[in-house]
């Protein structure tokens, strides 16, 4: 689907702009459900946990739904025109050099961990790049910083790699161990 396109029995269809693929995964009463080889799930962009909403959210929810369903009051923001427009300017953030070195260097060191059977994937790298354009530009910056980087990279690379059995066994995690990587390398404010 990355390629904008899906072929069901031998037949190519063009998928319509913007085409998102959204996945959730409850894993209690799951049976028969099966985690996702590594190379599919590469292919997701971020990966998030929401978690149980806090005592307020929850009481909130509770009010809101007393007399009526607030999803069904939900109403467009913006035009597909305007959010295509929106995607085609995050696209046109730009990168220094000194960030895409950063972005490389992260990858490589998570590539190196001896605690991770596999680090951040070309593709996880291109993903941690353009999730950076989108937090720059969200931020109102028609460039990236080191920080934008940091802003996205456990929701970006968490799910990309694999822990080693002895990580596993030391009680390490994703988060954990990405955390350590990331404070390994100078960012490139740190650089200069």
């Amino acid at each position: 689907m990355e390629e904008g396109q899906v072929t069901v029995d031998g037949a190519t269809y063009p998928l319509p702009k913007p085409f998102n693929v959204i996945a959730t995964q409850n894993p209690v009463g799951a049976a028969g459900t099966h985690p996702l080889p590594q190379a599919q799930v590469d292919r997701f962009m971020v990966r998030l946990s929401i978690g149980y909403p806090d005592r307020e959210a929850q009481m909130t929810l509770l009010r809101d739904r007393l007399n009526a369903n607030p999803l069904e009051e939900i109403g467009t923001v913006l035009s597909l025109t305007e959010l295509l427009e929106l995607q085609r300017e995050a696209e046109h953030v730009t990168i220094r050099e000194e960030v895409l070195e950063y972005i490389t260097d992260l990858a490589l060191a998570s590539r190196e961990e001896e605690r991770l059977e596999m680090g951040i994937s070309p593709r996880g790298t291109l993903f941690l790049t353009r999730m950076a354009k989108a937090c720059a530009f969200m931020d109102g910056r028609d460039y990236i910083t080191g920080s934008d980087v940091v802003t996205v990279w456990h929701p970006v690379c968490n799910h990309r790699v694999q822990l080693s059995r002895r990580a596993r066994l030391e009680g390490e995690t994703q988060q954990s161990i990405l955390e350590q990587v990331i404070a390994r390398v100078r960012t490139p404010d740190e650089r200069l």
